[in-house]
């Protein structure tokens, strides 16, 4: 297997099409030529296959075509004159990024100096803090002979959550695979189907992103089972109420339309066919951590010139504290 020499400053179509062009023209074995021989008298078996990373950063390609038609047309796409890269796509499509929820870049290995002149590797984590309004309570007057432990003492705990990633391991790994045969590669315009497939894969990225927050959300979030009292949890968390956004799932819960946009309690509310339930909460105060890059695996697959592509993406949600959000029941 390779490492395909691809122009990163190509756009994400133009890149899985020279990796597919590479992989279509290798050769499935290695030849020796033995020293004092001219010619090879071995040939070893191998994988017609070879490996790129996609980094989010790298822009997708237009959706227009040399005629002006639009060829790919996902539905929260910006305007084709735009320059959207995978990491924008998978914002504009993700349900909770577009709650508020953020994207964490990956953690990191970075040199560290340590005053020998030999630098060492150092992980560099991520995540996210949540502060908290300070509790104060009523005291006796302060400028009296009164001691300061009359204060009500708090853990910073109170005041401050915090969640986060230490190591690239920590992230979850999740692939998709497809197969493109010769005739499908053949009678598509080559830009118009590789286009598609990176656009396809931002949306699952997207979808992705959206069932690793909402999976662990739900399954730490408390359940709330009438309006009131999922009002009664915003109230207690200190949130404005136009802070609160609702996100349901294939259960329909709590969902009510009006004059065309959705709501759960009079709180806007998206769809997501990644959740069963119906969730609440303040999304700005959730993140997922995203690795740098899709990895991408191209295998030719037969001698006709199938192939089979496989991408792989990492990440984990990042919730430092539950409490701002919950389930409606």
């Amino acid at each position: 297997m390779t490492r395909a020499a691809t122009d990163d400053a190509h756009d994400a179509g133009h890149q899985l099409r020279d990796l597919v062009a590479h992989v279509r023209r290798l050769l499935p074995y290695d030849e020796r030529t033995p020293a004092g021989f001219e010619e090879p008298t071995v040939r070893i078996a191998r994988p017609a296959a070879a490996m790129h990373g996609l980094r989010l950063t790298a822009a997708l390609p237009s959706l227009l075509d040399a005629d002006g038609r639009i060829t790919v047309a996902p539905a929260s796409s910006r305007s084709a004159g735009d320059v959207l890269t995978l990491v924008d796509a998978v914002a504009s499509h993700s349900r909770v990024v577009q709650a508020g929820a953020h994207i964490l870049a990956e953690p990191q290995s970075v040199a560290a100096q340590t005053g020998t002149g030999v630098p060492a590797m150092q992980q560099v984590s991520v995540g996210m803090q949540i502060f908290s309004p300070a509790p104060f309570a009523l005291v006796d007057d302060p400028d009296a002979d009164v001691s300061p432990d009359e204060a009500a003492l708090s853990d910073l705990s109170d005041i401050m959550a915090e969640g986060r990633i230490e190591r690239p391991e920590d992230l979850r790994n999740l692939g998709f695979r497809v197969t493109l045969t010769r005739r499908q590669i053949r009678d598509m315009d080559e830009a118009t189907l590789m286009g598609a497939i990176v656009h396809s894969i931002s949306m699952g990225v997207a979808r992705a992103v959206d069932a690793e927050l909402l999976a662990a959300l739900a399954a730490v979030v408390d359940a709330a089972e009438t309006a009131g009292q999922r009002i009664s949890f915003a109230a207690a968390t200190g949130l404005r109420f136009d802070e609160l956004r609702a996100i349901v799932g294939t259960s329909g819960i709590g969902a009510a339309g009006d004059r065309g946009n959705l709501f759960v309690d009079g709180i806007p509310a998206a769809l997501s066919g990644d959740l069963a339930g119906t969730l609440i909460g303040a999304w700005d105060r959730f993140a997922v951590a995203l690795g740098g890059q899709i990895t991408l695996l191209v295998k030719r697959t037969s001698g006709a010139g199938d192939v089979e592509i496989t991408a792989w993406a990492a990440m984990k949600a990042v919730i430092p504290d539950a409490g701002y959000a919950w389930a409606a029941v």
